[in-house]
């Protein structure tokens, strides 16, 4: 039997920060693709969608949250603490919304458990899109949100069954409620939240598999390369420096867009690089304000920069170690300093040391410390060369072209049970 080529796509999202840009940028694959693409999600990036040409509507019951404000983080849960726990509320958005739009495929951040419970009931293919490293517990995979590296030895193997028990114990604490969703749904319970996001038709991480620690995934699962895309209403870059600015080293500070109360760290690393020989570009986002810091004579402050214009001409990323701005600079061969904040940027960074593209150092660092690093990695072009070399494979493999290749073989696979 043969099925038409065009497929309707809806795209389940919440706002993270780091969670959108992936998303938003395998939707603009789609629809170059010639399917058609609905994005349920928070208004906060309804303009974003609409810019792509795809549908969107807003979520009704899901809770709402703005991680560009500086008040997201302190009020006791994170952003995707909230996300995870609001399983019947994201499946009550999907049911309504189907039901006025239907769709060939469900594609959802792999927390949102309550969307995959829905596309089940309604027996519509379900990918859950992993923006980041790979997740579940894996043997010779460290525990996620761990920033451990590899296990070695009996007592690596043993820190990882007890590390990954306890998170399991975390993550679970939101199954009731999840089963409740599924019985209402008319669905048998699931064992555990892991169970439930292993239920997915594909499982695409979208990050390259040259990055990642090497491991056995599940047949379902598929490395799809870091999904990235340059905003599309990011004005040329212009450099600060004019004509001098090939005369010194640049380096791009990038803390994240999401307010993790960074300000310290921020002025701790222009503190750092104050007197270096370099020229330094440090983002703030539009929640942090550049007159709360002393910024030295060889630096400038912006709430944001296009990545992509700037990375060609820059010697050092020093970050959070968000997965976005890290495989970003890396596609450039630019080797990364990192200083995870939390979530899972431990273990970006983890990744980055073993390929040898940059140094881990820790948020607490004091000026000196992050100061040595810096010059460590301008110093020694084997970070350079390290970085390089990834972008160069990640490059040859072009993994991103194969997330809509696997989206549309699982709705071919659907649609194709459906008839026997």
């Amino acid at each position: 039997m043969n099925y038409s080529d065009t497929y309707r796509f809806l795209f389940v999202l919440w706002d993270g920060g780091g969670t959108i840009p992936p998303a938003l940028a395998l939707v603009r694959r789609v629809l170059a693709a010639g399917h058609s693409v609905r994005v349920l999600g928070p208004l906060s990036i309804e303009k974003k969608v609409k810019s792509l040409g795809a549908d969107f509507s807003p979520t009704i019951h899901a809770p709402v949250c703005d991680p560009g404000k500086a008040d997201t983080e302190k009020k006791g849960r994170s952003p995707a603490a909230v996300a995870m726990a609001a399983c019947d509320e994201y499946a009550r958005d999907v049911e309504e919304t189907i039901a006025s739009f239907p769709v060939d495929i469900v594609v959802a951040d792999y927390l949102l458990t309550g969307v995959y419970a829905a596309a089940e009931a309604a027996g519509i293919p379900c990918v859950s899109l992993v923006p980041s490293v790979y997740p579940l517990p894996l043997p010779g995979l460290p525990p996620f949100g761990s920033g451990f590296s590899p296990a070695i030895g009996i007592f690596g193997q043993i820190r990882d069954t007890v590390v990954n028990f306890v998170y399991q114990r975390v993550w679970n604490m939101n199954l009731k409620g999840l089963n409740r969703t599924r019985t209402r749904l008319g669905l048998p319970p699931v064992r555990s939240m892991k169970d439930q996001m292993l239920r997915a038709g594909r499982i695409l991480v979208l990050t390259s598999s040259d990055f990642d620690f090497p491991a056995q995934l599940p047949a379902h699962a598929v490395y799809c390369g870091p999904q990235q895309d340059e905003p599309g209403q990011a004005a040329p870059w212009q450099s600060p420096w004019g004509e001098k600015q090939e005369e010194q080293p640049l380096i791009l500070v990038s803390l994240s867009t999401t307010y993790q109360e960074q300000e310290d760290l921020i002025q701790r690393i222009l503190d750092a690089v104050d007197g270096l020989p370099v020229h330094v570009l440090a983002t703030l986002g539009h929640a942090i304000s550049p007159e709360r810091f002393h910024a030295p004579s060889n630096s400038r402050l912006v709430p944001f920069a296009p990545h992509g214009q700037i990375l060609p001409h820059t010697a050092l990323v020093i970050t959070h170690g968000g997965h976005g701005t890290v495989l970003k600079a890396l596609s450039y061969g630019v080797p990364v300093l990192v200083l995870p904040m939390g979530r899972d940027q431990g273990d970006i960074a983890a990744r980055v040391e073993r390929l040898g593209a940059g140094k881990k150092v820790s948020k607490k660092a004091d000026p000196l410390e992050i100061r040595s690093a810096v010059t460590a990695i301008l110093d020694d072009p084997g970070f350079r060369k390290a970085a390089a070399a990834i972008a160069e494979k990640m490059t040859q493999k072009n993994e991103p072209a194969r997330a809509v290749v696997e989206m549309e073989a699982l709705i071919r696979e659907s649609k194709e049970g459906q008839t026997q």
